[in-house]
């Protein structure tokens, strides 16, 4: 999410598909721990936008809830209940199927994770 110096600038957009999403059962603490430690928590970290699709009413309670203690700079890039017209996103984006979709996550992180480490070595004269 923070490889070089113009994607921080440029802040992350986080896209989310809420459909059939319990409470807390989709959620795996130690993943989301790990995914904070090596990706966010090295650079600044700047939001561009958060947007979720799909969201339902217990989601849209607790985020009007807890909008007003927020900063406002924030809760006006949040956008809940967005709906893509296709149905679920994942009918989007696992194109051409589940397999394919996910070796091309996996090499943009790689290739992601390379730029950050090039960028810390440049940066901190550890060529």
């Amino acid at each position: 999410m923070n490889p070089d110096f113009f994607s921080i600038r440029t802040g992350i957009s986080y896209v989310l598909e809420c459909d059939g999403m319990a409470i807390m059962d989709n959620l795996d603490h130690s993943t989301a721990k790990k995914l904070c430690m090596d990706f966010i928590s090295i650079y600044p970290f700047n939001v561009h936008q958060l947007k979720y699709f799909h969201t339902g009413f217990f989601m849209n309670m607790m985020l009007s809830f807890c909008k007003p203690l927020l900063p406002r700079g924030l809760t006006n890039k949040i956008q809940i209940g967005c709906v893509y017209p296709g149905g679920r996103l994942d009918s989007f984006y696992l194109l051409p199927d589940l397999e394919t979709a996910t070796e091309r996550t996996i090499t943009r992180m790689q290739e992601s994770m390379r730029r950050r480490y090039a960028m810390e070595a440049r940066f901190t004269g550890k060529l």
